[in-house]
C-alpha cells in the first residue's frame, strides 16, 4: 500500500482507486483497492461490488488469472447476474469472467434460488424499502402560445388539441382560399370590371376570406386561454411503487441510527 493511501478513509481510497482504474493505472489501482476487497470496510454494497470488478479486470490485464478469478468469484457472489460490458472491457478479460461464471454455475443458481425464497418469505412488516418513482413532465410557459392545438397537446390533452387544431386549420384554409379566389376574380375581370355573376362569386369568397380569418383568430384565442387555464408546470405522468429488501449496508445504517444516543430533554 502506498504511504499516501494509509491516511485515507475507505471511501477516499475507493474514489482514488476508481480514478486510477479509469486512467488504466492497474498497478496503482490494485495497490489502492486490494485491502477494500475485505468485506465490511465499505458500507455501500454497490461500492464493494465495484471494487471486485475493478480488481478482477486489473488482475486479468496483469496476467494474474488466479487473483482475477478470485475477484470475479467474489463479484458474482454479490451479483450472480452481473455482466461485463464488452465495449469497455477487453475480450480476453470478458472471456475469463465468463469462464469463472460457468465454473460457478451451480453455486450461482443456488444463490438465485435462495434470494428468491428470501424475497417470497419476507413478512409484510419486515425490513423492506418502498421506492416510489414519479414521472414528471415539465411544460415551458411558451407552449401556451402554440397554434393548431399544439398547446393542448403539450398539456397532455389530445382530444381538445385535436378539436382546436381542426377549427384553426379550417379557419386558415377558408381564409387562404377566400383571399386567393377573390384576387383571381379581380385580376381576371375585363376593363369594365367584373360582371354580375362574378361579383356575386367575388362577394361570397370575400365573406369566406374574412370569416375564415375570424374563425382562425377566435380559435387561436380560445386555444391560448384554454392552455393557460389548464397549464401545469410539473405534471405528474405516472407513479410507481416497488418494494425490495434492505441491503446489508442499509441495515447497518439503520442500526447505527437506532444505537445513536438520544439527546437529553431540557
Amino acid at each position: 500500500m502506498p504511504p499516501e493511501a494509509e491516511v485515507l478513509t475507505p471511501e477516499q481510497r475507493f474514489r482514488r482507486g476508481k480514478r486510477l482504474f479509469e486512467y488504466r493505472d492497474c498497478p496503482g489501482a490494485i495497490s489502492t483497492l486490494a485491502d477494500l476487497a475485505i468485506p465490511g470496510l465499505l458500507d455501500d454494497e454497490s461500492q464493494q461490488l465495484e471494487v471486485h470488478r475493478m480488481l478482477g479486470i486489473c488482475y486479468a490485464l496483469d496476467n494474474n488469472r488466479r487473483e482475477a478469478a478470485r475477484e470475479f468469484s467474489s463479484l458474482l457472489s454479490l451479483d450472480p447476474d452481473h455482466q461485463l460490458d464488452p465495449f469497455e472491457v477487453p475480450p480476453p478479460v470478458v472471456e475469463l469472467f465468463e469462464t469463472q461464471k460457468q465454473a460457478m454455475k451451480v453455486r450461482l443458481d443456488e444463490l438465485r434460488r435462495a434470494r428468491e425464497r428470501a424475497r417470497e418469505e419476507l413478512p409484510d412488516d419486515g425490513a423492506v424499502l418502498i421506492e416510489r418513482t414519479r414521472t414528471v413532465r415539465s411544460t415551458p410557459f411558451a407552449t401556451v402560445f402554440l397554434p393548431f392545438g399544439l398547446a393542448q397537446v403539450a398539456n397532455g390533452d389530445l382530444v381538445t388539441g385535436g378539436i382546436l387544431g381542426a377549427v384553426q386549420g379550417a379557419g386558415l384554409l377558408a381564409n387562404v382560399v377566400g383571399y386567393w379566389v377573390t384576387i383571381g376574380i379581380e385580376t381576371q375581370g375585363d376593363a369594365d370590371g367584373i360582371n354580375e355573376e362574378e361579383a356575386s362569386l367575388h362577394n361570397a369568397f370575400r365573406v369566406t376570406h374574412w370569416a375564415g380569418l375570424g374563425l382562425l383568430v377566435v380559435g387561436y384565442g380560445v386555444g391560448v386561454a384554454e392552455a393557460l387555464w389548464n397549464r401545469e408546470d410539473q405534471a405528474v405522468m405516472a407513479e410507481k411503487a416497488t418494494r425490495r429488501p434492505l441491503t446489508s449496508a442499509e441495515m447497518k445504517k439503520l442500526r447505527r441510527i437506532e444505537r445513536a444516543p438520544t439527546p437529553p430533554s431540557t
